[in-house]
C-alpha cells in the first residue's frame, strides 16, 4: 500500500511539475508570427507582413541608451525568447550585449512587446507549439555630419 502511495505522488509530481515544460522547437512548420497581419491570405506575405511590422514596433520604441551614445558603443545584441502555445512571448534573454545598457535596452522593448502584443503560435503537425526566436537589434550612431544634415532639413 505504502509503494502504490509513493509511486501515486511520483506520478502526479512528474505531471504537475515536468508537464509544464514542454518541449522548445528551433523552428516550426508555420513560425510564429507578430500581429497585424492576420487578414493575408498568402503565408509567405504573412511572414513577411508580420517581420515588417514586428520592426516597425522594435524601432519605434527603441530608445538608444544615453551611456552608449556619450561612449561611442555601437553593436548587435542578440536577444532569444520563446513564442508560447497561447501566443505569449517569455523567457526572455540577452545572448549577446556589446555594453553601454544596450542589452537592456532591447529587454525594455521585449517587456513592452510581452506586455502588449499577442503573436499567432508556431504550428507543428497542425498543433501551437513553443518556438525560440532570436531576434538580432543593430545599434549604430549617426555621424555628426547626418544629425546636421537632419537638422538642416527640420
Amino acid at each position: 500500500m505504502q509503494s502504490l502511495s509513493l509511486i501515486t505522488f511520483f506520478l502526479l509530481f512528474s505531471l504537475c511539475c515536468f508537464g509544464q515544460n514542454e518541449a522548445v522547437l528551433d523552428s516550426a512548420e508555420i513560425m510564429p508570427m507578430f500581429p497585424g497581419c492576420e487578414e493575408m491570405l498568402d503565408l509567405k506575405e504573412r511572414q513577411e507582413c508580420s517581420t515588417k511590422n514586428m520592426l516597425m514596433f522594435i524601432y519605434r520604441n527603441l530608445k538608444y541608451p544615453s551611456q552608449a551614445r556619450e561612449n561611442g558603443i555601437e553593436g548587435i545584441v542578440v536577444a532569444q525568447f520563446i513564442i508560447d502555445k497561447d501566443g505569449r512571448i517569455s523567457e526572455i534573454n540577452i545572448v549577446r550585449d556589446p555594453g553601454g545598457n544596450l542589452g537592456n535596452a532591447v529587454i525594455d522593448v521585449m517587456n513592452l512587446m510581452k506586455d502588449e502584443k499577442v503573436w499567432s503560435p508556431g504550428i507543428q503537425d497542425g498543433v501551437s507549439v513553443r518556438v525560440k526566436y532570436t531576434l538580432p537589434v543593430k545599434f549604430k550612431l549617426e555621424s555628426n555630419k547626418k544629425r546636421k544634415k537632419k537638422k538642416k532639413k527640420n
